[in-house]
């Protein structure tokens, strides 16, 4: 009964707008050209079918997740995701048994709250070419995680995205309320307000966004301004200068 009401639940609420609007291409990624340009180590990789077992290092919000499910759908490999605090060795398992009838690409995030057993089974089985596998931190892999793992894993870093970058997320969504019917216009001060709090995290602008325009619909004509912006995040603190 439960699991009935939570799947009802999960399929009357609305998925954040960070959700709706994620891209599913490489190309379409905002940021990390470093990565993603055509001719870089990565592309080349996503190019020859095959990724064995990568690391991705970077900030949140700065498109870990995002890449990698690009990647699944790239390379045509069914994504499945991993979590510390959802999965244990038994579900690792789980998936082993499921990549021999299916072509996996499993997405471990958190990889450093992962216990030792389960980092051990997860790299045994990438090792047998049983299933691909992109890991996500947010810590230094050298700190945190064991060197046995970072060995076996070839690592990116991301970088924090840039203000240009930010406002390229702003545009894409204010393009995303435009095909729901919804106009926003967001002001020079605004921009500037939500540029700043992000730190280069495109999930804090867009989770600000999706508060701001909570209440619109299809037909409203809305404007957010420096003072709407600077209001919703009176008690968060600036993260970058």
């Amino acid at each position: 009964m439960s699991d009935l009401f939570q799947t009802a639940t999960a399929r009357n609420r609305p998925k954040p707008l960070a959700a709706q609007i994620r891209p599913t291409r490489l190309d379409d990624i905002v940021g990390q050209r470093h990565l993603l340009a055509p001719g870089t180590v990565l592309r080349n990789i996503v190019s020859s079918g095959r990724v064995g077992a990568l690391l991705f290092w970077g900030p949140p919000g700065t498109g870990k997740t995002t890449i990698a499910r690009s990647i699944g759908q790239e390379i045509g490999k069914e994504f499945r995701e991993l979590h510390p605090a959802h999965n244990n060795v038994s579900d690792i398992k789980e998936l082993g048994r499921e990549s021999q009838v299916r072509d996996l690409l499993v997405f471990a995030d958190e990889v450093h709250r992962f216990s030792s057993s389960q980092s051990d089974y997860l790299l045994g089985l990438v090792e047998d070419g049983v299933f691909d596998l992109i890991g996500a931190t947010t810590g230094n892999p050298s700190f945190v995680l064991t060197p046995a793992l970072v060995s076996r894993m070839t690592v990116f870093r991301l970088e924090p995205l840039t203000v240009n970058d930010m406002k390229d997320v702003v545009t894409r969504a204010v393009a995303h309320f435009e095909e729901k019917g919804i106009s926003v216009n967001v002001d020079e001060a605004a921009l500037a307000q939500l540029t700043a709090h992000a730190g280069g995290d495109a999930r804090r602008v867009l989770t600000a966004m999706d508060r701001l325009t909570a209440h619109a619909t299809a037909g409203s004509m809305l404007t957010i301004t420096g003072e709407m912006v600077a209001d919703l995040f009176q008690a968060s603190p600036v993260l970058y200068d």
